[in-house]
């Protein structure tokens, strides 16, 4: 629907004589135009969304075609069920693009002792990897602390840590420009619950005031777009497998009841999906379930279904994160175990490579890659713009091999950038925004300088800035980034601060449009009003003409003062009220109950012999 222009509607109105004016119902012109008016340019700056739907089911994923054949001979004539039933994803698709793993333990003059279950993170900060704890070489469980900076790795010996623990969680926090570390497992029995941050060398052990309560082998993830850490799932023992969300912000745990739920499960693996704008979730395992291949996505405080069709075949204690260099998340090993792992099933290591972007899941194995394994780590290093993985177990034992991953090659002609992103991208006043730069050098390690931020904003020597802006406006903010021979490059990023609460309307087709639609409403009406009345004045008084002498016989008392109408014009006004709805608690899930084995408990031979003691390490 289309409304003329004001000013067409005020051409047709000035040629009216005063006579015809005087026979038109001015009061009701006075009113109704004015409103009409009005709500025209109020409708003209309406708009409507959606919201973004939700799929609360559940997929799981399928194993290779080699693995079913396995299964199916070792299941023959049993009782026992195996992941190779129908229903299952078709077979992947394999992109054109395959990634380019590289092995640099060579380079590094020191490196960590085997292990597998550590936990490892970028710290944008400090502009390092930071590997902590797991168990292997260093005499069982460890809580040693290394950092890996270019092809360096270095062991720190802090005066105060966290306790020996493996299947810790561990993510880089850009609001508090620290990495986070929660929970974990000193034995395979015991599940932590303490929350610690690494900072410029030092651990600080935090003390919120509530904590999820104790886990380990859980996924935690930055979610800048909505400004907080997330945690999700994790195992408790026995067959106490989790589904709890949680969020940190500002020293604080908060549990999330969201309306959709993934199903339990320990081992997820969770990272921040630019492309998705929210977290995204794969894979794990759960008691009554199995292994999962399932594809979830935490975004505004729920979670929903995502990547229908081709999935990679489903596992746990893989890795995943996502490549801001190359712009897509990237997926990397795993294991399966056909039967039950505790009592010697077959078990198979995986060292395929797939990246999840558009909604798609793609393998992008190349020829050479890292070997199978699983329980190893991998964290994307902003400082190189490749993905970094330290090895773990794999079918030749225990190992701390690193390697550097990326679908693109290196740069040679000076520093690149890659995209210059704002999360989330309209920022209020008072709240968190994040700036983030994935960029490559070509030469040693990358310096960056922010200029133009909004006020309470500050430069810093990071490819990942957070800051709370103080002032509403539009900025263009710009960054140079440096590499080590000297030479820059730039990229600019235009940022709009806004004063929060409800969100403004879209902008008018006509700029300021509703503004003059009311300010010439409202002038319409007083020039009505004014003919009105001058017309009335001058058939209601009598004078006499000027070529008429006036009655000399009329008195003074006689004279008809002039009649001077009264106009009344009430002003309504209309509030809009909006706001989400409460969310609504899932039904808790039931599970059965069994002794705390060395591995999560198989719900495919629920009569095999538990053994207590910590996951396997194959």
């Amino acid at each position: 629907m289309t409304f003329p222009s004001p000013s067409v509607g005020a051409r047709s109105c000035s040629g009216l004589r005063a006579k015809e004016l005087r026979t038109l119902p001015v009061r009701s012109l006075v009113v109704v135009l004015p409103v009409m008016l009005m709500a025209s340019g109020f409708l003209q700056g309406l708009s409507i969304s959606g919201p973004r739907p939700a799929i609360a089911s559940s997929t799981i994923g399928q194993l290779a075609p080699e693995d079913c054949a396995r299964a199916a001979a070792i299941t023959a004539g049993a009782s026992l069920a195996h992941p190779c039933t129908a229903g299952r994803h078709s077979s992947p698709v394999v992109s054109g693009s395959d990634m380019n793993w590289t092995s640099i333990s060579a380079l590094s003059t020191a490196t960590p002792p085997a292990r597998c279950c550590s936990a490892m993170a970028y710290d944008a900060f400090d502009g390092y990897e930071v590997l902590f704890g797991g168990v292997g070489a260093c005499g069982g469980v460890c809580n040693d602390t290394w950092i890996l900076r270019g092809s360096q790795w270095t062991h720190l010996d802090p005066s105060h840590a966290p306790s020996p623990r493996d299947w810790a969680s561990m993510a880089y926090d850009p609001f508090d420009r620290a990495v986070l570390l929660f929970g974990g497992t000193p034995d395979g029995n015991i599940a932590l619950a303490d929350t610690w941050s690494f900072s410029s060398g030092v651990w600080t052990q935090l003390d919120p005031s509530t904590a999820p309560p104790g886990r380990w082998a859980s996924g935690l993830s930055m979610d800048p777009q909505d400004g907080y850490m997330v945690l999700f799932g994790g195992y408790q023992g026995g067959s106490s497998f989790l589904q709890d969300t949680w969020t940190f912000v500002n020293g604080t745990w908060s549990e999330v009841l969201t309306a959709h739920l993934p199903p339990p499960r320990w081992t997820p693996l969770l990272a921040f999906d630019d492309q998705e704008e929210g977290v995204l979730l794969f894979g794990g395992y759960a008691y009554t379930l199995g292994f999962l291949g399932d594809t979830w996505v935490y975004a505004k405080g729920d979670w929903s279904q995502v990547g229908a069709g081709s999935a990679p075949p489903a596992r746990d204690k893989g890795m995943m994160a996502y490549d801001a260099w190359d712009q897509r998340m990237v997926l990397f090993a795993g294991e399966f175990c056909l039967l039950s792992c505790s009592t010697g099933g077959y078990v198979r290591h995986l060292n395929d490579t797939w990246s999840f972007e558009n909604g798609t899941w793609k393998n992008i194995s190349g020829s050479r890659n890292p070997p199978q394994q699983c329980c190893g780590a991998m964290t994307f290093d902003w400082g190189s713009g490749q993905l970094v993985v330290l090895s773990a177990n794999s079918s030749g034992g225990r190992n701390a091999t690193t390697w550097v991953g990326s679908l693109s090659p290196p740069s040679t002609g000076g520093p690149e950038i890659s995209s210059l992103r704002a999360w989330p991208s309209s920022p209020t006043v008072g709240s968190g925004v994040l700036l983030t730069v994935a960029a490559r050098p070509s030469l040693g390690t990358l310096t960056y300088l922010y200029t133009s931020l909004p006020p309470g904003c500050a430069t810093l020597d990071s490819p990942l800035l957070a800051c709370a802006p103080r002032q509403p406006g539009s900025y263009v903010v710009s960054v140079e980034v440096t590499d080590a021979s000297g030479r820059t490059v730039a990229g600019t990023l235009a940022l709009t601060v806004t004063l929060g609460g409800a969100s403004p309307p879209p902008p008018s087709p006509v700029p300021g449009y509703l503004t003059w639609v009311v300010a010439g409403g409202m002038v319409f009406s007083a020039v009505v009003v004014l003919l009105w009345v001058r017309a009335g004045r001058k058939r209601t008084t009598g004078a006499p003409s000027p070529r008429e002498p006036p009655d000399s016989t009329r008195g003074a008392s006689e004279a008809k003062e002039p009649i001077v109408p009264e106009h009344t014009l009430d002003k309504g006004s209309t509030t809009l009220r909006h706001g989400p709805e409460d969310p609504r608690s899932p039904e808790p899930s039931s599970t059965e109950e069994v002794a705390g084995p060395r591995d999560p408990p198989q719900g495919r031979e629920a009569s095999a012999p538990v053994e207590a003691g910590r996951p396997p390490t194959e």
